[in-house]
């Protein structure tokens, strides 16, 4: 062997394992996307039968040990989150006027402009679900627990790291807040380490919230949630409780993802096509 095809050999063998090394330290991500049924009880009073409104959405979650993305499109807008270790960026892109009377609206709102991208951010240093979107629109106002649900079961991990046993309640009805709570939970053993139970319980040991795994997967070493159900309960005014909100999950598409930033792909072609 001659001394250049010796040289070349190790110069292809010095790259490889430069490769090697440059992957080995590299930030590692999963790209996950679940759908969501929830099922909503109204309670209309003693004489009145509860009714039940179906509501389902999807969201996109990209996840790190710590930092992670949510988007979902809740028409007429796409919203994204992006917790980059420090702050929680909201993004929210328009794709129509949130109106019937589109061309009043667009009269009475000449700084709403579709297309165009609305950020805003939070200084959330612990990743805590959003406080909302960076553009008030859409369905996504209906309930907290659009959000608050995905982030519980795929972007909780890095606020159980500095918050365990702090869990923040995923509630729809406002009022549950002012309920001084606990929460006993259990997490995947993995170097993630999402919840795979979560009780929140009152100071009288009333459950007020359940999350559940019934079934997960394993994603480059890490654990998810593959399907999932959560069940809320509040108190009626004779004091007694009742179930509120009932929401099942599952996973639909699973793969190693990449860094998350904003705009994302879908905004970007949303900003595009308006």
């Amino acid at each position: 062997m001659t001394d250049l095809s010796r040289r070349s050999r190790l110069a292809v063998l010095a790259f490889c394992l430069f490769l090697f090394l440059a992957n080995a330290g590299a930030a590692q991500f999963v790209d996950v996307t679940a759908e969501f049924e929830m099922v909503r009880w109204n309670h209309g009073g003693t004489n009145a039968p509860p009714s039940a409104v179906l509501k389902t959405w999807r969201t996109r979650c990209v996840v790190g040990t710590n930092s992670w993305l949510m988007e979902g499109e809740f028409a007429p807008a796409r919203h994204a989150w992006l917790f980059n270790g420090s702050n929680v960026v909201a993004y929210t892109v328009l794709t129509d006027y949130p109106s019937d009377r589109k061309e009043l609206y667009k009269k009475s709102h000449p700084e709403t402009v579709l297309g165009k991208g609305y950020s805003m951010t939070n200084e959330f240093g612990i990743g805590l679900p959003p406080l909302g979107p960076a553009r008030g629109a859409g369905r996504l106002l209906d309930s907290a627990a659009f959000v608050n649900i995905p982030w519980l079961a795929f972007c909780s991990a890095p606020y159980l790291k500095v918050k365990p046993g702090h869990l923040p309640l995923p509630t729809h009805d406002v009022r549950d807040y002012y309920i001084r709570h606990t929460d006993d939970t259990t997490l995947f053993e993995d170097n993630l380490g999402l919840p795979r139970a979560v009780d929140f319980m009152t100071a009288t040991n009333q459950p007020m919230c359940r999350y559940r795994v019934l079934e997960s997967t394993n994603v480059l070493g890490w654990n998810f949630p593959l399907r999932f159900v959560v069940a809320e309960y509040r108190p009626e005014r004779d004091g007694h409780w009742e179930l509120l909100e009932s929401t099942s999950g599952r996973i639909i598409d699973t793969r190693p993802g990449e860094a998350p930033q904003l705009p994302t792909p879908a905004q970007r072609e949303a900003e595009i096509e308006n």
